[in-house]
């Protein structure tokens, strides 16, 4: 039985990076491109959508719920009779994408900018016993820098049911053990393995993960996929008749509506409402560098190719990096949220600590789509001067800003513009203060 401990797992990002896949057919996954894999999930052999997706589902619950491997085994029972799969078949589709989530969640992890700074050096770590490969003993114990070129082939897991993990060590703990920090990359030379039972010399082989898995799942499911600014205009769907105008859900608890989930954002409590300076607000015409340097360094970001994941207080999380700006057709910046910039420290504040957010659905060029929208207003001393309202839709963004007296809006027509963006959904709203 694996023992692979789904509760020890970074919940958060290894559920985030789960859900994030998408269930296909193999032929499907191998038309991807290669960056793209990350995001894709297939089982060999399988090829109806429905069993695909049940498999999925359950090593989800396997993440979500803490699971047992015979807990996952009883959920797909009907594929397994089916498809006459053995222990070991079961134990690699279960171990590989189980760990796969945690690797995943844990590079997302520690690729945090305060985490890097604090310990900036990884290293690898094998179990070292009779399941462990040649190669991944070699690795054991090795340190390199965290943003050296070995993580891109070497971050586990490196082959089907492999157990290997990687720890972050700090400059501190380098100095006091007297470690070393390793610079050449050792991938693709000759290296001679030692039998771990008997100490002899086995003969020569390549350093190389196994095949197929010279790749950083973690750093493929963040890396490029910062959603990008919406060029085409966003319309909020009209609710379907008899529903509510919000529903509020509560974790444990009922489901109400109306008057709980909306009380008005003109009688709420005064700290709630962000403080705001003339700092805060950039000036108009700057570079486009600019504005994003200033957006990233709110998320501690201080490389403009630099990158995070942000856990929003709903449970998921995004991916911030300079994607966020950039036309992915063009690789050039996108001009539709340079009217915007003035404001990209207040738009970084709401994606960091929103209000509210909700889910409702909207339209796009008439296509129907679910929007998580976060909603954040913003003073000076009591008097209300601005708000943001993001908008997150698939891999897309779109905002709304306003502030006085640029805005023309009088603090009465705010508040009613805010009112209008509320409905949907309420998956979350900053706690009462006391």
């Amino acid at each position: 039985m694996p023992s692979v401990n789904p509760f020890a797992m970074p919940m958060r990002e290894a559920l985030a990076f789960w859900a994030d896949k998408v269930p296909m057919a193999r032929a499907d996954f191998d038309e991807m491109a290669e960056q793209m894999h990350a995001r894709g999930f297939y089982v060999t052999g399988l090829n109806r959508i429905d069993q695909i997706e049940a498999v999925h589902t359950a090593i989800y619950h396997a993440l979500s719920d803490g699971e047992t491997f015979e807990d996952w085994k009883l959920r797909i029972k009907d594929i397994i009779d089916q498809q006459g799969w053995s222990g070991v078949r079961l134990d690699m589709i279960f171990r590989t994408n189980v760990q796969s989530a945690y690797m995943a969640g844990r590079y997302a992890q520690m690729t945090r900018p305060e985490i890097l700074k604090a310990r900036p050096y990884w290293r690898y770590s094998a179990i070292n016993d009779g399941r462990t490969r040649p190669t991944h003993r070699a690795m054991n114990g090795r340190i390199f820098p965290a943003d050296h070129p070995i993580w891109d082939t070497w971050f586990p897991p490196n082959g089907y049911r492999c157990r290997c993990g990687v720890d972050s060590v700090s400059g501190r703990e380098v100095d006091r053990d007297g470690l070393t920090v390793e610079t050449e990359d050792p991938t693709g030379k000759l290296f001679e393995p030692t039998d771990w039972r008997t100490g002899q010399k086995l003969p020569a082989r390549l350093l190389m993960p196994d095949t197929g898995f010279m790749h950083n799942v973690g750093k493929e499911w963040t890396a490029g996929f910062a959603p990008e600014a919406l060029s085409e205009k966003l319309t909020d769907l009209k609710l379907p008749r008899g529903f509510p105008g919000a529903i509020c859900r509560e974790t444990g608890g009922p489901v109400f509506t109306e008057n709980r989930c909306l009380p008005k954002l003109s009688e709420m409590d005064i700290r709630h409402v962000l403080p705001v300076t003339a700092a805060d607000v950039m000036e108009k015409g700057l570079a486009p560098e600019t504005y994003v340097k200033a957006f990233l360094d709110e998320f501690g970001i201080k490389d403009i190719d630099g990158q995070s994941m942000h856990p929003l207080p709903c449970g998921l999380s995004v991916p911030v990096d300079k994607g966020f700006f950039i036309d992915k057709a063009t690789g050039g910046w996108k001009a539709t949220w340079t009217d915007k910039g003035p404001y990209m420290r207040l738009l970084a504040r709401t994606i960091k600590a929103p209000y509210e957010i909700w889910q409702r659905p909207v339209t796009v060029q008439g296509d129907t789509r679910m929007a998580l929208r976060l909603i954040r207003m913003f003073r000076t001393g009591k008097a209300i001067v601005g708000y943001v309202s993001w908008s997150l839709i698939g891999g897309r963004w779109w905002s709304a800003t306003a502030f006085m007296p640029k805005s023309g809006r009088s603090e009465k027509a705010m508040y009613r513009y805010l009112e209008a963006q509320r409905g949907g959904v309420l998956l979350y709203r900053e706690e009462e203060l006391k």
